[in-house]
């Protein structure tokens, strides 16, 4: 399967809003302000890809875009989102897309991404995938209704039962201690939470594939908002699909490409056409 050079993205053209992607050929990459933009009108989907947790410190930029270089192996118009809290400014490398008390990140790089798909394929769809972190918002923006369904991997589904002192160090930035959390926090970082809000599209489904062979993830994030979504009836647990695989190498780490298409042809085919 082909993948993207990482060449491919010197020259990349910068627009300041989605207005100016009218004059943008499809198939061609291009930022519309923070965004990685890869527009195909003659497809009915947008997909949206998170970043997951930058595992190398010292590749903290601000415009890191995890897998960006499988634009090729899609046909969807692609926007590749960066977290603008994860990075050189703050140190983070995993800030789930939260932002602050404050600052709504996911919700407002969602809107730039309903500006996108009005401008390039006003009837498409909007999906959105991510694994671990990425995995995290991505649920979150499901479960928001600010996309029609997402395709998840080992993702975390509370910020506050993350191991490790990211958790912590992220909690510093937000502006309040993961032990003293109000209503309106922990909507945001648990997902378990925002469950109870009923914000989720009509029709709109989440595909989780968890590695059993991720302990950690498989214990302390999977099984308890399984549990979480059965308790919500009636049939709560119609629009989640959750699909246990094994893989004693790659533990938490996600698929490559082929892996994650294999994913897609599975729990999403209509993200791909």
């Amino acid at each position: 399967m082909k993948i993207a050079k990482r060449t491919d993205m010197d020259g990349v053209p910068t627009l300041p809003d989605a207005a100016g992607l009218a004059g943008v050929p499809d198939m061609g990459l291009v930022k519309v302000g923070s965004l990685l933009v890869r527009p195909n009108r003659a497809s009915g989907t947008v997909l949206v890809f998170f970043n997951g947790r930058i595992t190398d410190a010292r590749a903290l930029r601000n415009d890191y875009f995890h897998r960006w270089s499988w634009h090729p192996a899609f046909r969807s118009t692609l926007v590749f989102l960066p977290d603008p809290f994860a990075g050189p400014a703050t140190g983070l490398q995993l800030a789930w897309y939260v932002g602050t008390r404050d600052r709504d990140v996911l919700g407002e790089l969602m809107t730039e991404v309903a500006a996108i798909r009005r401008a390039v394929a006003p009837d498409a769809t909007t999906h959105c995938f991510g694994s671990s972190g990425g995995g995290f918002a991505a649920a979150a923006a499901l479960l928001r209704g600010l996309c029609d369904s997402s395709l998840v991997v080992n993702p975390q589904t509370s910020v506050a039962a993350y191991h490790g002192q990211e958790p912590r160090r992220f909690a510093r930035l937000y502006g309040r201690p993961l032990d003293a959390l109000e209503d309106e926090d922990a909507v945001r970082l648990s997902l378990i939470s925002r469950l109870s809000l009923g914000e989720r599209r009509e029709g709109g489904r989440l595909h989780y594939f968890q590695n059993v062979h991720d302990d950690h993830h498989l214990a302390h994030h999977m099984t308890p908002f399984a549990r979480a979504v059965d308790s919500f009836p009636p049939g709560g647990a119609s629009w989640l699909a959750i699909r246990l695989y094994g893989d004693k190498v790659a533990g938490h780490n996600a698929p490559g490409l082929e892996g994650t298409l294999a994913m897609f042809r599975e729990g999403l085919p209509e993200a791909l056409s």
